[in-house]
């Protein structure tokens, strides 16, 4: 075995529990510091969308159940997350549910190869649902396989999928509320 993979596995694997460790152990819990869940990058950028929709609508949010089909609530607006990390050979975001009142806002994250944020977008669902309508796609209730839009050194370089508008990072915003120099 490569004492170095070993190593860094075992790093990893510290990390990890660290990460566990400020995780709820009930999945019922939405006051904890991280959501559930180990998909870590996906953890991650939740922790991100707390910070600032808790600082940008000057609310406490709260995670949502794992059976919801939201991420966070704050003053009654669900905001669903979605993130795709530099480390990812497709881009691929994970599929979005579109049942109705599912979500209001989908909020996008782009994360480098140390997980901070590169990407930044804001996505309601209204926009989303015009967006399938022009692309005369309108009866889809589960986007699946659509594209982030690349920043950075990806692996995979991407313009992102016309389901989602990227015309408008705001990368600056997010980075000053989390007080990160990126």
């Amino acid at each position: 075995m490569d004492k170095k993979i070993i190593d860094l596995v075992s790093k990893y694997s510290d990390v990890y529990k660290d990460l566990k460790e400020l995780q709820p152990k009930d999945k019922n819990d939405k006051t904890s510091l991280l959501p559930t869940g180990d998909q870590i990058t996906g953890v991650i950028a939740e922790y991100y969308a707390k910070i600032y929709i808790e600082r940008t609508e000057k609310c406490i949010s709260n995670y949502s159940s794992t059976n919801e089909s939201y991420d966070i609530l704050c003053n009654n607006i669900k905001y669903q997350v979605k993130s795709v990390s530099s480390y990812s050979k497709t881009r691929v975001i994970a599929p979005l549910n579109l049942k109705e009142n599912g979500f209001d806002y989908l909020l996008l994250f782009d994360l480098d190869y140390n997980f901070l944020p590169i990407g930044f977008y804001i996505n309601s669902y209204a926009d989303i649902k015009r967006r399938l309508s022009d692309l005369k796609k309108q009866d889809i209730i589960k986007i699946v396989g659509s594209l982030m839009k690349s920043h950075g050194n990806s692996i995979k370089k991407s313009n992102g999928s016309a389901i989602y508008n990227f015309n408008n990072n705001k990368i600056n915003d997010l980075m000053s509320i989390l007080d990160i120099n990126n």
